[in-house]
């Protein structure tokens, strides 16, 4: 019973987890405050990925933001490319970020609303549903 318990308590947690993390970047994106950033790093990471078309890699791209005050912070995000249309280094691009927190920060182009965050929060959501149904 216990076991059984604390499964369905883990599995909400995580479904409540990916429904914050969908909801909050699209949010950024709307209430965050804009800044300009400079690619600083871009690494492959591993090997070429198992889809159906060849030459997809996945791609780690670091970045560094000033605040108005003069303060810098960092980030980092991960792109599923074929490495063609991935930034460079010391290419600039804009970032958002929260004003009372800096250090919850993501690309612009990450913070826009898409079909990968809805899915996210329905993935969540049914992760919640179905495993706290009671027979």
């Amino acid at each position: 019973m216990h076991r059984k318990v604390s499964g369905r308590f883990l599995i909400s947690i995580i479904g409540a987890l990916l429904i914050i993390y969908g909801i909050s970047m699209v949010l950024l994106g709307i209430t965050g405050e804009k800044s300009m950033a400079v690619i600083t790093d871009v690494r492959r990471e591993g090997g070429e990925l198992p889809y159906a078309r060849s030459g997809k890699y996945m791609f780690n791209m670091s970045y560094t933001f000033e605040l108005p005050n003069g303060e810098v912070f960092y980030g980092y995000t991960k792109k599923n490319s074929d490495g063609v249309y991935i930034k460079k280094p010391n290419t600039v691009v804009n970032v958002k970020y929260l004003e009372i927190f800096p250090h919850f920060n993501a690309l612009e182009e990450d913070t826009r609303f898409d079909a990968g965050k809805l899915i996210l929060v329905a993935f969540g959501l049914s992760l919640i549903i179905i495993v706290n149904i009671r027979e």
